[in-house]
């Protein structure tokens, strides 16, 4: 499950709305600092801190994604933006430069102090998300035009900024606010092809680039032979990425010298100018989906619910290829069903929280095994087969009789094995996905399942 949180600035008080769960990849929730009221200078520059990556409100800072809903008019007449600090001492940095003498020159010095800290935001590279703004200005010209400058500012950012269509403030209608927030957010971010390889410019133009000439994670990776300034570039861009793409820190001891090579490696067939999934042409754009990459796909759907079992996996030794040689487009298709696949069967129907246990990643072997908190064996609803059964009878049932099986599961599953074969080599497979009762027990006191992905 991915959690995002909401984050509201304003300096009015107001009654919270309820906040309800969306669909199976996303939990909306107000985060842990939510709201706090500014009320005064003291209050605006820890917001500064807090929304530019800096420790901030409460020793914490935003990153990754999340909502976040913006007061432009924030009452606070005696606050000069120009004496705000920059990192290196001097009282103006060239972001405040920009955005006071260009976008906000004409504009009331109250609804500045309120962009200067989307503006902020803009800058913070970790972070990612809707931005809200709720104003009982409502869409007026002058804050149009100031918005459109900071995107020119901040061209590759990827981020979503919009007025609400309410025009007024959540002290009014807070609800109509947070709703159409959350359908942003879905919109632009809750799509796993965009979260993988990116419908935004940063994405798109940057990690596209990766293992090609002059990347900040190159094709060739040979430890020894980087500056430890490269090195720590090609770390920094790997783990920014996937702790976007998790919405978590990935495990540390992954980006250890030895297995952060292999990690590299591994994320080829996924992401970067050589995957034939993300790039999808070119004679350098051949490399497919690995064993250890499926890895990478799960924790991209379930989120930190699968923080805990990941730090059993170690990128030790590289994997086979779980995908024949397709076409890009066809890659793509398979690796979305393979995300599908994760989303309805590793997680809970009745919680909406995620059923893995444990993950064994055995590279050598090629095989990757999820331990999940339920009984295949057992039919969860009445008249319904059991999923074990649905996927041992595969072979032998004709297209009639699988569509009369039904269930999400199942379906899913189908549609991986379907997509996962399709070649330009012909029907062709490159793995063997495996659902059998486990030895263990899961947390129901039922006996548990193993999810397996074979290389074959």
């Amino acid at each position: 499950m991915n959690r995002v949180p909401i984050l509201i600035v304003d300096d009015s008080d107001f009654e919270y709305p309820k906040v309800n769960k969306y669909n199976g990849y996303f939990d909306f929730y107000y985060h842990d600092i939510s709201y706090i009221k500014i009320e005064g200078s003291d209050s605006y520059k820890k917001f500064i801190d807090l929304f530019s990556g800096e420790n901030g409100v409460g020793k914490k800072r935003v990153k990754d994604g999340n909502i976040i809903i913006m007061d432009l008019g924030l009452d606070l007449p005696g606050y000069v933006m120009e004496e705000a600090d920059s990192e290196d001492g001097s009282t103006r940095n060239e972001v405040l430069d920009r955005l006071i003498n260009g976008a906000f020159a004409d504009g009331n010095p109250l609804q500045r102090q309120g962009l200067y800290l989307i503006a902020k935001l803009m800058s913070n590279r970790d972070w990612h998300g809707v931005i809200q703004i709720a104003t009982t200005l409502g869409s007026n010209t002058a804050i149009k035009k100031a918005i459109e400058k900071i995107r020119y500012i901040f061209p590759e950012r990827d981020v979503h900024i919009q007025i609400a269509s309410a025009g007024d403030s959540m002290r009014n209608v807070g609800k109509d606010i947070i709703r159409e927030s959350i359908e942003i957010y879905l919109r632009e971010f809750g799509d796993i092809e965009h979260r993988i390889w990116g419908a935004d410019s940063r994405l798109r133009d940057v990690v596209s680039s990766w293992y090609s000439d002059g990347s900040d994670v190159p094709h060739t990776y040979i430890l020894e032979s980087k500056s430890p300034a490269d090195y720590e570039k090609c770390r920094k861009e790997i783990s920014r990425y996937l702790r976007g793409l998790f919405r978590f820190d990935p495990p540390q001891h992954w980006f250890d010298d030895a297995q952060l090579k292999i990690l590299h490696r591994e994320l080829q067939g996924l992401v970067g100018s050589k995957s034939i999934a993300h790039v999808g042409k070119g004679i350098d754009s051949q490399r497919r989906l690995s064993l250890g990459a499926v890895i990478i796909v799960l924790a991209a759907v379930l989120g930190s619910d699968v923080a805990d079992a990941l730090q059993s996996v170690n990128f030790e030794k590289g994997s086979g290829n779980v995908l024949p040689v397709q076409s890009g487009e066809q890659a793509r298709k398979s690796i979305v069903a393979l995300a599908t696949m994760f989303s309805k069967m590793c997680i809970h129907d009745n919680t909406s929280s995620s059923a893995v246990n444990s993950i064994s990643f055995d590279p050598e072997g090629g095989i990757l095994r999820i331990c999940l908190g339920f009984d295949c064996e057992v039919s969860y609803k009445p008249g319904q087969v059991a999923l074990a059964e649905k996927i041992r009878s595969i072979y032998s049932i004709d297209g009639e009789q699988k569509m009369l099986y039904g269930g999400q599961s199942f379906n899913s599953y189908l549609d991986f094995v379907i997509q996962s074969s399709k070649s330009i080599q012909g029907k062709r497979s490159s793995c063997i996905v495996n659902v059998f009762p486990g030895s263990g027990m899961s947390n129901c006191g039922t006996r548990d399942t193993i999810l397996e992905v074979r290389v074959c």
